[in-house]
């Protein structure tokens, strides 16, 4: 029934969104420009390659191919980043009767560039300014790499267990850190530039998502009672450090009455910052509906939310039916985000967050 309350209250970037590859393609943004994987041809969806196209988040303009679908070699591009006018994907390609990711890159209206080439998989890639990394398995597990366009590779990260998801700005690396055997991941962070690293670890307890940087701070959704069967399990916040480790508080209090919540129906929520506001999806929607069976349909589904860097209350993006996820947040509050509000899923955008529902 969620499909039948009609109305919308955001702008649509591009309709039937197909974000869709060997892995799943999150929009990103940066100052005005966004960056997706899409087939703007849904027929070709079975057959051929996606695009990497870049938009201008007022949408003006025409969308910009920057991708290598036309390349005969290419199985798919995805995953990718943006940086002012450059992009950088991972490109699929079959090598020896197996698939291979690579990173590439490319300015608007430029040549394409080879950023990370090896075994195994280079994929995940990150960028700000000049600076790019990226996820690679060339040893065996999953380590952070890193380059500045036109200089030589570096390993970030050479210790066991599995670094994820890394993310730029200016000379600072922010990434995943997930430990094998059990143990509890934390953030982990390295300046490219003066080789400082840092480790963010937080209670046994507590569940630690991927994390964005922005300015002088690091973010991540944190539930500190994940793992326990306390009552505020399930209940999470947006984490805040320096990026030297030190200041860690939380935005807002964990037993808000819209602190944002994940019981791990869908992927692991992932914040989205600039140097003023913070934004994420939460799956409150369907968290309900799994105990409650007469919870309205039209209100299943995930919802985007922004909170003040600074710490405050949370504030819903959108007061549309049906799912919003997986949000990128460019200048001041304008927010990207995946919609489901008109019996699809489109790429809508926001200037502003809703206020109340």
């Amino acid at each position: 029934g969620w499909d039948a309350v009609g109305g919308t209250d955001s702008d649509v970037l591009i309709s039937n969104f197909a974000p869709l590859g060997f892995i799943f393609s999150p929009p990103k943004v940066s100052g005005s420009r966004y960056v997706v994987t899409h087939h703007q041809d849904p027929l070709e969806i079975c057959c051929k390659p996606s695009q990497i196209l870049v938009g201008n988040l007022d949408g003006s303009g025409e969308l910009t191919n920057v991708g290598q679908d036309d390349d005969p070699d290419t199985l798919n591009d995805e995953l990718p980043d943006i940086s002012g006018d450059t992009a950088v994907w991972s490109h699929v390609v079959a090598d020896a009767d197996a698939i291979d990711f690579d990173v590439m890159g490319r300015k608007l209206g430029g040549a394409l560039t080879e950023v990370a080439s090896a075994r195994g998989f280079q994929w995940f890639p990150a960028i700000d300014g000049n600076l790019v990394a990226w996820e690679d398995n060339r040893r065996g597990d999953t380590n952070i790499w890193a380059r500045r366009l036109g200089k030589k590779s570096v390993r970030l990260t050479s210790k066991s267990g599995e670094e994820y998801e890394p993310d730029v700005a200016g000379d600072w690396i922010a990434w995943w850190d997930v430990p094998d055997f059990g143990g509890r991941a934390a953030i982990g962070l390295k300046n490219f530039k003066t080789g400082k690293k840092v480790t963010i670890k937080r209670p046994a307890r507590a569940f630690v998502g991927a994390p964005s940087i922005a300015g002088k701070y690091v973010y991540w959704y944190e539930d500190s009672d994940f793992f326990t069967n306390r009552s505020g399990a399930g209940f999470g916040t947006i984490m805040r450090a320096k990026r030297n480790g030190t200041g860690i508080k939380p935005l807002f209090k964990e037993s808000h009455r819209l602190a944002p919540v994940w019981n791990g129906y869908t992927s692991p929520p992932k914040v989205t910052a600039n140097r003023n506001w913070v934004a994420y999806h939460e799956e409150f929607g369907y968290s309900i509906a799994e105990i409650d069976p007469l919870y309205p349909a039209a209100q299943i589904g995930r919802d985007v939310f922004m909170v003040s860097a600074g710490g405050g209350k949370p504030r819903i993006v959108s007061c549309n039916k049906g799912d919003q996820a997986f949000p990128a947040i460019g200048r001041g509050q304008r927010v990207v985000f995946l919609d489901s509000s008109r019996s699809s899923t489109d790429l809508v955008t926001r200037s502003t967050p809703a206020g109340t529902c």
